[in-house]
């Protein structure tokens, strides 16, 4: 069975990465708006990655990284961001997150990471009470 992948990003940034993703196989689905992600992610369809848009327009990474981790949605996620920091960096990987792409979205360090998080022994941690 192919992994599934879930890209809650941007239009723009949505296009850029499946070109990154183009030749891997994968069942991908796309979504641009948090409110029908967190809908995607509540649902029964269990996905192997999410890449989640540091940059949502109605919704924080934070809050569907949470809301997949409370259902049991997704194995793994990472955050893409246009530019970041370090305190970018140390938010996503304190969040329980696998990692953060950064643009240009390359080829061989999205295949990295892909694999990465696909053949992590690790799950998202549980949340935090």
């Amino acid at each position: 069975m192919l992994p599934k992948l879930l890209l809650i990003l941007s239009p723009e940034r949505k296009d850029l990465l499946l070109q990154a993703l183009d030749g891997g196989n994968f069942q991908i689905e796309c979504e641009s708006n948090p409110h029908r992600a967190g809908e995607i992610l509540g649902g029964a369809v269990r996905f192997d990655l999410l890449f989640l848009d540091a940059e949502l327009p109605d919704g924080a990474w934070q809050n569907l990284l949470e809301w997949s981790r409370r259902h049991g949605t997704a194995s793994a996620a990472v955050v893409c961001a246009r530019v970041a920091d370090h305190h970018l960096w140390g938010e996503v990987l304190q969040s329980g997150a696998y990692d953060l792409l950064v643009e240009p979205f390359e080829h061989q360090e999205v295949a990295r990471i892909v694999d990465g998080a696909l053949n992590s022994t690790s799950l998202l941690p549980p949340l935090r009470r």
